[in-house]
């Protein structure tokens, strides 16, 4: 059986004649982002209990992103992951960043980076990375830019530009005569962009707001492509005040 406080499982084990240690034990119902520790102690049949093990520390994943309504797409990170720019493995490197964050972070949940080009920055080529801005925060005159390199695996282990938290989606207020997120020029046999899901954000194309009273009316697009990409999903996303919302789509693009 177990006990578990806030923070702390206890095991108990009855103590079979033969048996040293218990194979396995597997655990549910945690909670994300958590650290655990789990000690163990043995009785027999007399009733006799040995002293508890030393504690095993172990902390759960944070949680993965789900759309808000049933029919979105439900992304699994690849494993191994891990959080921030220390992560080097080969499965998800999940970046966070927030307003309230600082450049000089490494890009974990904890420690989350500031602008979101510093979290571009952090992406790898190749690899299903997942960039994640924190839900009800601004970015005020940024945008994710041109991807020159970046890309994910494939089309089930995307490269994911979403969010983490509760609340409205990011907002990312565009600049003048920016893309929201685009670009994609090739470099070399990559296809930068190319196995990309764009979930959850509202791109705002403030300056050409007509209540805005910096308005002007510069040319500004949501999602721009200048080369094909094999998959692109855009999904549960919000475009406001864009001239385009979306331009030079090629094949392949699913909404």
């Amino acid at each position: 059986m177990t006990s578990r406080s806030p923070a702390t499982i206890s095991i108990v084990a009855v103590l079979k004649p033969g048996l040293s240690a218990i194979p396995s034990y597997s655990d549910t119902g945690l909670t994300a982002s958590t650290s655990y520790s789990y000690t163990v102690k043995a009785f027999d049949a007399a009733g006799n209990q040995s002293p508890a093990s030393a504690a095993v520390s172990v902390t759960t994943q944070a949680a993965v992103p789900v759309p808000p309504s049933a029919g979105w797409t439900v992304f699994t990170e690849t494993a191994p992951s891990g959080e921030g720019s220390a992560f080097t493995g080969t499965g998800t490197r999940k970046i966070y960043v927030s307003s309230s964050g600082n450049d000089s972070n490494p890009g974990t949940q904890a420690s989350p980076k500031k602008t979101i080009n510093a979290g571009v920055g952090l992406l790898r080529s190749g690899q299903p990375d997942w960039l994640l801005l924190k839900k009800g925060d601004i970015w005020t005159n940024e945008c994710f830019g041109y991807f020159k390199t970046q890309h994910g695996k494939s089309a089930t282990e995307p490269m994911l530009i979403s969010s983490y938290g509760t609340g409205a989606r990011p907002l990312v207020k565009v600049p003048g005569g920016a893309e929201g997120i685009g670009g994609f020029d090739n470099v070399g046999n990559d296809r930068p962009g190319d196995n990309t899901a764009v979930v959850g954000i509202e791109f705002y194309a403030h300056v050409r707001d007509p209540a805005n009273p910096s308005y002007a009316p510069a040319n500004c697009t949501g999602i721009r492509f200048v080369r094909p990409v094999s998959w692109f999903l855009v999904e549960d996303c919000k475009l406001s005040f864009f001239k385009d919302g979306m331009c030079s789509i090629p094949v392949a693009l699913k909404l």
